[in-house]
């Protein structure tokens, strides 16, 4: 029988244990009722066959009704449990581990198992067992791994019984997971008891790699994950978002919205009244939140979103663009260039209304845009600049002056005068560093481009740490380690602009949006 969805109104669950058995080697304890042999709260019933000789493997001497292992720690006896057991076969007619829950004794207690390809529910009254329900299931072969889980409820004199079963470990299920359900009334074990490891060979088992325990009913293969929170609509005195449908758990689901003011703190603080999948938020005041959704199945299983970062009344930011034909370049569909635009509207719109404004002049060099230059290209640029109420300007300068042999100190001194000109008109700069040749010939101008020009830019950003930021740092050693994303020597392909794009944007809300950074206000907190 294939898995099945049951909505049994249980409560939700809790992990009580967790235990892979990375300890030891240990030796069987002795006595009954022993806890050398495993620890970890473990008991040995008979005190003489559990133990783990190598680590990470829990295994046993022999086997047999009267032979069970349970956990007895803090919170271990319980009226609704569930038992997980994975282990891996050592013998093709060896494969009825089986995990045991509502253990009174070592005679008495329900337990699962697998064998010959059918699963097995049943219960041992007295030392007698007796067969409750049986499904056709998997066959193991020498080696392979498999999981057993039984989960019990007991309520009104009735035990509800589920048991699954299924090739592989409980965080990868492979392959159908088998289920068995049965109600059992009379005679009736007690109320509570607790979870175990046993197998029904009178000879060595195959080894234990995990055993976990729940209070609740924990459905394997069925993990409720979230969708990811997404802004719609943003920079006013409201927020509007939406979390995408959730899949797995169990339904209807229930939602919960959290926000923060620290980027280092956990949403924590309950949005009241918003219990939906779509949020619209008045924030207590303006600035920067951190914002998740946390969704909740009918078990009463839950899981976060990712977490976004937001802004109210944030304002408008024009970006301005100075550069060569990769910062004027379009792709290979036409879109409109650069590409960063797509990315800063992405990742910088969720803090400001942005707009950009793109004066990339193809074949430019830094010696074409200092201000002095009878060409134009800096006064045309800044007119531009000022008509659109530009506040901050990118800058990525340099490949075509690697090209032509550009030595450091001039491509330094050409570059703090364009910084020079543009400051003195009240904008704050950007400095990505310029990207790989792709042309063995070009040795002397990678060298440039890898070491000599980043060092340059980071002299001209250290001249005016209020007004002049460090862009993008890695474009040279990212093209010259993924060159499948250059059209030609000098040109990014598709892939590669939007390789661009990310990193520019990446280094563009690091430096205006961190704690404490706006790009239109004074600049940044030192």
């Amino acid at each position: 029988m294939m898995m099945t969805l049951l909505a049994l109104g249980a409560r939700a669950q809790t992990i009580i244990l967790d235990d892979t058995f990375n300890r030891g080697p240990t030796t069987v304890g002795s006595g009954a009722n022993s806890t050398t042999g495993i620890g970890n709260g473990w008991i040995d019933t008979t005190g003489n066959i559990w133990s783990i000789p190598t680590v990470g493997q829990l295994n046993a001497s022999a086997g047999g009704l009267g032979n069970p292992c349970y956990w007895a720690g803090s919170g271990g006896q319980m009226q609704t449990e569930e038992c997980a057991v994975t282990f891996v076969c050592s013998s093709s007619a060896n494969r009825d581990v089986a995990a045991v829950v509502k253990l009174q004794d070592a005679k008495d207690y329900y337990c699962a198992f697998v064998d010959s390809g059918t699963l097995y529910v049943q219960k041992v009254i007295n030392g007698t067992f007796m067969n409750l329900v049986a499904v056709p299931a998997f066959s193991l072969s020498v080696g392979q791994t498999a999981t057993i889980v039984l989960y019990a409820n007991t309520s009104g004199g009735s035990t509800t019984l589920i048991a699954y079963s299924f090739v592989g470990t409980l965080g990868a299920p492979s392959g159908t997971i088998y289920t068995a359900t049965t109600v059992n009334s009379a005679p009736n074990l007690q109320n509570a008891g607790y979870c175990g490891i046993t197998s029904f060979l009178n000879s060595a088992i195959n080894y234990v790699t995990e055993a976990k325990i729940w209070n609740g009913l924990y459905i394997p293969g069925n993990v409720l994950t979230s969708g990811a929170v997404a802004l719609t609509a943003a920079n006013t005195t409201t927020i509007t978002a939406a979390v995408g449908a959730p899949m797995g758990g169990t339904s209807p689901y229930t939602y919960a919205w959290y926000y923060s003011t620290a980027a280092n703190v956990t949403p924590n603080v309950l949005i009241g009244g918003q219990t939906t999948a779509t949020l619209t938020w008045n924030p207590p005041t303006s600035g920067h939140y951190y914002v998740r959704c946390v969704v909740t199945d009918s078990t009463g299983h839950n899981v976060s979103s990712n977490t976004v970062l937001v802004a109210t009344n944030g304002g408008s930011l024009v970006i301005g663009f100075i550069g060569d034909s990769i910062t004027q370049y379009g792709d290979s569909l036409g879109n409109a260039p650069p590409y960063y635009e797509c990315q800063i509207v992405q990742y910088v719109g969720n803090f400001y209304k942005v707009s950009l404004v793109n004066e990339g002049i193809p074949g430019s060099k830094t010696s074409d845009w200092v201000p002095t230059n009878s060409n134009n290209y800096f006064n045309n640029a800044l007119a531009a600049f000022q008509g659109a109420g530009v506040s901050v300007v990118s800058i990525m300068l340099g490949t075509n002056d690697a090209y032509g042999g550009m030595p450091q100190a001039t491509y330094q001194s050409n570059l703090q005068a364009i910084v020079n000109g543009l400051v003195a008109n009240g904008f704050k700069v950007i400095l990505n560093s310029p990207p790989y040749i792709l042309n063995t010939n070009y040795a002397s101008a990678n060298a440039l481009l890898e070491s000599a020009y980043p060092k340059a830019i980071a002299a001209v950003v250290a001249s005016n740490p209020k007004m002049v930021y460090q862009g993008a740092l890695y474009d040279y050693r990212y093209f010259a380690q993924h060159v499948d994303e250059m059209k030609d020597q000098f040109h990014p392909n598709d892939a590669g602009i939007q390789s661009y794009a990310k990193m520019w944007a990446q280094a563009f809300i690091q430096s205006f949006l961190g704690p404490g950074k706006s790009p239109l206000e004074g600049g940044p907190v030192h």
